[in-house]
């Protein structure tokens, strides 16, 4: 899923992305889920509204039945959030893929910090 200012919670279903609030039946409620902060800012740090993908912050997102909370209320999910974790190999490739689809290359000048977090050696 991904968070879309002005649509809300975005779920994969396979043909895209489309709303969890009208997709609850693609709501998986077990695996292994994590929530991942994606900071954003200008590649000379000076704005943090504006630019690419800057850092990750990444927690576990462990009670089943979780992800639920994703068609009920916007920010139900960060109540749903405990410790730090790290992603596997199959989410570090899922969500580098999303990123190098969703910025333009001059968006991703910059961010080497997310690209090492998401390399399969770490």
């Amino acid at each position: 899923a991904v968070w879309e200012s002005g649509k809300g919670w975005q779920m994969n279903v396979g043909s895209g992305f489309a709303s969890a609030k009208k997709n609850v039946a693609a709501i998986p409620d077990q695996g292994t889920f994590a929530f991942v902060e994606l900071v954003i800012g200008s590649p000379d740090g000076e704005s943090l509204t504006a630019g690419g993908p800057r850092d990750l912050h990444i927690f576990q997102v462990s009670m089943r039945g979780a992800l639920t909370s994703l068609y009920r209320d916007d920010n139900e999910i960060l109540n749903k959030v405990d410790g730090p974790t790290t992603l596997n190999a199959a989410q570090k490739s899922a969500l580098s893929n999303y990123l190098r689809q969703h910025f333009m290359a001059e968006g991703l000048v910059g961010a080497d910090a997310v690209f090492a977090a998401l390399s399969m050696e770490s």
